[in-house]
């Protein structure tokens, strides 16, 4: 009987062990994510943070310097061409690196690899519109360039460089989530993150849907001004509020509340970009 109490400890043991290293449907394996030393606690990040470093990276050809503006924007000054989309292909995998490989997965109809069955009729979908047959031609015509495949083939690098120096803890957030590790970025896999953009930004075919919105937001925004200022209803190609400031100087407060009375109103800021738009 002695030996029970012990049996137990080491079965819970094992238990919890298995427990919390063990995926439950969406659910991150709960032991590795809220790990101190490699979950998303090390993902936090000082609002301040400062990002100077001196990197010494194999496949620049010249010293190189990039600047961090304040809205981390990068800046590169590069000695050549080659040196320029290494780095590139560096920063984007530094800050982007999850969102741009989901979306080569997306385009090459993979997500189900990461999420199970509920994204199968998703992955059909993008597999039947040919997006992978379509990114190895794209490929295909693009390294028949030299220049271009050098250029091609240095971003590749770039990415790659900084995959490979990744460690466990700095893993993107959402890989810690979806429990899996990047990929090794290739040519083919550029070709499909165009893809995706180009679906994405060109894909719909709900142009006079939108148009008619805005020119609705546009003519509402318009009815608020006559009521509030008494000011006269411009036509919907004047620069409204540039035309209200101008007449009523000091009046952009008034403005900025008209702007989220709309917005309330379920008008969102792309159908409005062009109706606040300021001189």
């Amino acid at each position: 009987m002695k030996f029970v109490p012990l049996l137990v400890s080491i079965s819970l043991t094992v238990l919890l062990i298995v427990v919390f290293n063990t995926r439950f449907g969406l659910a991150p394996a709960f032991g590795q994510f809220l790990s101190p030393q490699h979950g998303f606690w090390q993902n936090a990040e000082a609002v301040d943070k400062d990002f100077n470093q001196d990197l010494r990276l194999p496949g620049l050809k010249d010293p190189a310097e990039i600047y961090l503006d304040d809205r981390l924007v990068p800046h590169v000054f590069a000695a050549n061409e080659i040196d320029a989309f290494y780095i590139q292909g560096y920063l984007h995998a530094r800050f982007r690196l999850w969102q741009m490989e989901f979306q080569t997965y997306a385009a090459g109809g993979r997500i189900s690899e990461l999420v199970g069955p509920r994204a199968t009729s998703y992955d059909r979908e993008k597999r039947r519109l040919g997006m992978v047959y379509s990114a190895e031609k794209t490929v295909a015509e693009m390294e028949k360039d030299p220049e271009t495949k050098a250029q091609l083939d240095a971003y590749t690098a770039g990415v790659n460089e900084y995959i490979n120096h990744l460690t466990e803890s700095e893993l993107p957030l959402e890989y810690k989530l979806l429990g899996y590790q990047p990929e090794l970025w290739t040519n083919l896999k550029t070709a499909l993150l165009m893809k995706y953009m180009s679906l994405d930004l060109s894909g719909a075919e709900d142009d006079f849907e939108f148009t008619n919105e805005d020119n609705t937001a546009t003519e509402l925004f318009a009815g608020f001004l006559v009521l509030l200022f008494e000011f006269p209803a411009p036509s919907l190609s004047e620069n409204l509020v540039g035309a209200l400031v101008k007449s009523y100087p000091g009046s952009e407060k008034m403005i900025d509340a008209v702007t989220k009375q709309l917005f309330s109103l379920g008008y969102h800021d792309q159908f409005a970009t062009r109706i606040f738009m300021r001189d």
